[in-house]
């Protein structure tokens, strides 16, 4: 029996060992499920509420993977193609395997002639249900990076900017292309091959161009890397056409950086009250036609740098005219954002050609109001690309941010993997109903693709043109077993994710993870499947859920369908005796997961109170790629106090937790912020952090600061810094996080508590919790 299969057995331990076997799955094969024993049939499964799903993250960094340097072994039935694993039954002697998943009895290739049971590959082993396989060597087509570069922007903006992009070039793969388009009114097409003049190519900012048009009028009519054999192939007689457009770093490196610190604002006058003509749809048309044209089918990334909406031609989401403001979220409920709809269809037709071509769009957007974000987000959110929203390019939350895009892994490798295709096989009971995260689908259908589609389903094939790391998908499943058709006592179900990806060192590579899970008859062994609930990972897939559809749905009908959800899910696990609510009882592997649906409920990622547009899709944009960790720290904040009682200590997300005495440092994943409560502020002021015999306040009102250096040095993007006190105007970002257990409402029923009361008129956890018990206890619902 494999490891999973003796943990799951070891039930005496339950709580222990199942959190250890969740985290050992996790660290192994970077896989988290809602359920980690399956329920038998669909019908019990839909009672579960929430659905088996997974979170996924294909490239988890592991120090103890070396990649093998063989092709992989595959089912030989057509529509099954599954990759030799860990638990298919092997006969050694007959050199014969059969797939686990469609039980096709496959013969070993030559290669595999010696194999025994102490002799045995490494894809057969146990500690091997994640393995990588490098299938592609020699030659191959380099890196491309296209930078888009805004030339409206203020003059001290510019020059940071450009500083920023002379920068990168040294932080460039030294063979990887680059290319530079730059927009204003007018858009320009850089030639770099030129030596000592500079040439461009000026396209109207208002026309839009088919990608013919664009190929033609840059000369780039037949394709730019011959094919042979589906591998790129470069004859002296044809040389690279694409090559004035695009160059190795090594060879331009002095010249472009010449050419970016030449670069001057847009010289076309702007008159008082107006805002500049920006071609931002074109200047985007433009660069996804070009990468069409030159390099289809490989990595490549356009960047896009922004310092304001686009306001003409295709793609324009507001006018010149400074009176008329950008679209608020009460214009678009009055439907009254007149380019809204035009605007997000241009740039959704973009994002899916850029998609087809595995290249990817990052957009860094920075300005004191709205660039767009909402109308360009498919842009980023379908292909993958980064998106990163600041005040300014001359603040460091930029300027860090734009320099992590190219840091490097463990093995001093990029962290950037492009044009991947993840495909997912299950066994027989289980079908797939869709895909959340930075992917596209590939419409794959077969015998395990789903009719019931969540989020992007209808198919068993993403593609994901640019992934890192930390890049996660959910997955959702649904068991198609039938309720009178029992599976066998310690029958087992599976699952195989495939990931073909190029690597940053432009090796095609294979990751296969191959999981199995118990399945459970929920009717007699409820309190198994109870035991292996992952809570985390649940309220994560759920969120998820949530935020996918407040996309296409009004807010209220969202917020609705989570708490009928969880009402459900309490109703099913909880115990409690009929219309007693103070009987309510949820065991330990479900007490947390009301909790972080309150606080779903009251995020940026449901909630648009108080955030433009913009902000909403930024925020949606990072929820959805976001590991586990990092997705939990987004919808629940994690909160420190530091005091003189002792090391600084995780306290609770409440009012409560605010006192006089003590600093908090609160961790939004999107804001890391520092305040000082009444007390520590006063003394502050007073300055005796610089009198000797203070020492230990010093200390104090350091540490802090510290901790928060050591989280903004790594976080992708790099968080906003708010360094705040009791009763100063950024203390709003503490107080309209916290779970306002004492309000303007309550202050004085409650005596004079400690805490800090909350002037809102949101229900507190407390208040949220009374109402859920009593509505899952009652007999009318």
């Amino acid at each position: 029996m494999s490891p999973e299969g003796v943990l799951i057995m070891g039930f005496c331990s339950a709580m222990a060992t199942y959190l250890e076997f969740i985290q050992q799955n996790e660290e192994r094969d970077g896989v988290r499920f809602s359920w980690n024993v399956w329920p038998s049939s669909r019908l019990e499964a839909t009672r579960m509420v929430v659905p088996l799903a997974c979170l996924l993250t294909p490239l988890k960094e592991r120090l103890d993977l070396p990649p093998v340097q063989y092709e992989p072994v595959l089912c030989s039935r057509p529509t099954c193609k599954a990759v030799l694993n860990p638990l298919c039954q092997v006969d050694y002697r007959a050199k014969l395997w059969a797939c686990n998943f469609c039980f096709q009895r496959n013969q070993f290739p030559p290669a595999y002639a010696g194999i025994s049971e102490v002799n045995q590959p490494a894809e057969l082993m146990p500690q091997f249900s994640t393995i990588e396989y490098i299938v592609q060597r020699g030659p191959q087509t380099p890196l491309v990076f296209l930078y888009v570069v805004d030339m409206c922007l203020e003059e001290e903006d510019l020059q940071a900017l450009k500083e920023s992009l002379q920068m990168s070039l040294s932080l460039l793969p030294p063979d990887a292309l680059v290319g530079l388009i730059t927009f204003g009114r007018m858009v320009q097409v850089h030639e770099l091959s030129c030596e000592g003049i500079s040439k461009s190519y000026v396209f109207r900012g208002t026309k839009d161009l088919t990608a013919k048009q664009i190929q033609d009028m840059l000369g780039l009519s037949r394709p730019a890397v011959p094919m042979q054999h589906g591998r790129p192939l470069q004859t002296p007689e044809q040389p690279v056409i694409s090559s004035r457009f695009l160059q190795p770093v090594h060879k331009i490196d002095m010249n472009l950086t010449d050419l970016l610190g030449e670069l001057q604002r847009d010289p076309w006058p702007v008159t008082q009250g107006r805002r500049p003509l920006r071609s931002t749809g074109v200047a985007l048309s433009i660069a996804v036609g070009l990468l069409e044209g030159t390099f289809p089918n490989t990595g490549a990334r356009i960047m896009l740098f922004t310092g304001g909406p686009p306001t003409q031609g295709p793609g324009m989401v507001v006018g010149d005219e400074l009176k008329t403001p950008i679209r608020s979220w009460h214009d678009i409920e009055k439907d009254n954002a007149r380019f809204m709809k035009k605007a997000t269809k241009h740039y959704e037709t973009l994002a899916n050609r850029s998609a087809a071509n595995g290249h990817c769009i990052d957009i860094y957007a920075c300005a004191l109001d709205q660039t767009g974000l909402l109308e360009m987000k498919c842009c980023a959110n379908v292909t993958g690309g980064h998106m990163v929203m600041g005040d300014s390019f001359n603040t460091s939350l930029f300027k860090q941010t734009f320099q992590r895009v190219f840091s490097k892994g463990y093995s001093g490798e990029f962290r950037m993997a492009f044009g991947a295709n993840l495909d997912v096989k299950t066994s027989r009971e289980l079908k797939i109903a869709g895909a959340i995260g930075p992917c596209t689908s590939l419409n794959a259908k077969g015998p395990c693709v789903s009719e019931n589609e969540i989020g992007i389903g209808g198919t068993s094939q993403w593609k994901i043109c640019s992934l890192d790391p930390s890049t996660t998908l959910a997955i959702y499943f649904e068991v198609v077993n039938q309720h009178n058709a029992p599976i066998p006592q310690g029958g087992r179900g599976a699952v195989q994710f495939v990931t073909q990806y190029q690597h940053s060192s432009t090796q095609r590579r294979i990751r296969v993870t191959t999981i199995a899970r118990n399945w459970a008859d929920a009717q007699t062994q409820l309190q198994h499947i109870e035991a292996a609930f992952d809570q985390e990972a649940a309220a994560v897939l759920m969120a998820r859920l949530g935020v996918y559809r407040a996309e296409s749905e009004e807010g209220p009908d969202v917020l609705r369908w989570l708490d009928r959800q969880l009402i459900r899910l309490c109703q099913k696990f909880g115990q409690y005796n009929k219309d007693d609510p103070n009987s309510f009882r949820l065991s330990e592997s479900f007490s947390l997961y009301p909790q972080f649906i309150f606080h779903l409920r009251r995020s940026p990622f449901l909630q648009v109170f108080n955030n433009s547009p913009d902000e909403s899709s930024y925020y949606r944009h990072h929820f959805a790629r976001q590991d586990l960790t990092q997705s939990l720290i987004m919808i629940q904040p994690i909160l420190y106090a530091y005091s003189f009682h002792g090391p600084p200590e995780p306290v609770l997300l409440d009012s409560s937790s605010i006192l006089p005495d003590k600093i908090l440092l609160m961790d939004t994943f999107f804001q890391i912020v520092i305040y000082l409560g009444e007390t520590i502020a006063q003394w502050q002021k007073a300055g005796y952090q610089d009198m000797p015999e203070y020492e230990n306040f010093k200390h104090l009102l350091q540490a802090p600061l510290d901790d928060a250096q050591e989280i903004l040095q790594t976080r992708f993007p790099m968080p906003r810094y708010i360094h705040t006190e009791h009763g100063g105007s950024q203390a709003r970002f503490l107080l309209s996080k916290v779970n306002p257990s004492q309000t303007h409402n309550n202050l004085y029923a409650w005596g004079q508590e400690s805490g800090a009361p909350i002037l809102t008129d949101d229900v507190s956890l407390q208040v949220f919790m009374d109402h859920l018990k009593k509505l899952a206890v009652t007999s009318a619902s």
